[in-house]
């Protein structure tokens, strides 16, 4: 295993940046990736919490493989590049990022979380034209919320929680819309758009893993509030 770029700091956090391959990793305190190229041939272990931090589109976070978290999962800041699955026990929040699946040439890499706590994505591209885009499969055994009223966020993928709450406008995040503004605007402009993506749908279905049953057809949602101050 090539381990050269971990480092653990006075704070007791572990951070790990460059290119790193593991067959199996394990830690009993938080890690922080930064840029980093992270490759998990079988399986990581978390004894706390897990930062994916502070990179780019020129100096990305790439990782791939099974990382099992047993405190929260962290994604901010972040230009990532996935193919890896993510057990977290704590909760999940992805803010001011963007999430790539890794090309191969026969497939694209995606990014699957399962979360026995909540799961909340905000402040990504915020008053932006262009969104931020997420290829992935993301599941909550509690609640997910999802903003796209100063956020501009596009999902390929998936999502399942028992209880999902999505906040969107259509149109320009800085500006005020009445409601018949947004009901003559086309769906295209929405800020908050999932796309159902059946390989990454597949993929997650094969999972070894105890979920809840399947659900085909759901209710009509239900608008709970009209406040546009919502990230």
């Amino acid at each position: 295993s090539n381990c050269n770029n971990f480092t653990k700091k006075y704070d007791g956090v572990y951070y790990g940046s460059g290119k790193n391959d593991f067959r199996k990793m394990g830690t009993l305190g938080t890690v922080a990736l930064s840029s980093i190229d992270l490759n998990i041939r079988e399986s990581a272990y978390i004894e706390k919490d897990l930062y994916i931090i502070n990179s780019s589109k020129s100096y990305p976070s790439k990782v791939k493989g099974t990382i099992y978290v047993h405190g929260d999962l962290v994604i901010e800041n972040a230009y990532l590049e996935s193919d890896v699955i993510f057990y977290v026990d704590g909760d999940v929040t992805i803010t001011e990022s963007e999430i790539y699946g890794i090309p191969y040439a026969n497939r694209t890499g995606s990014l699957i979380i399962f979360a026995k706590g909540n799961i909340n994505l905000s402040n990504n591209s915020v008053n932006k034209s262009n969104p931020s885009n997420f290829k992935g499969y993301f599941y909550s055994e509690q609640s997910m919320e999802i903003y796209g009223v100063g956020s501009n966020i596009k999902i390929e993928g998936g999502i399942s929680a028992r209880r999902i709450t999505l906040n969107a406008l259509r149109g320009d995040g800085k500006r005020y819309y009445t409601s018949s503004e947004q009901a003559g605007m086309n769906k295209d402009k929405s800020r908050l758009t999932i796309i159902y993506d059946h390989d990454i749908i597949k993929n997650f279905s094969e999972l070894d893993i105890d979920t809840e049953p399947w659900i085909n057809n759901v209710s009509p949602p239900v608008e709970l509030d009209r406040s546009y101050e919502a990230p």
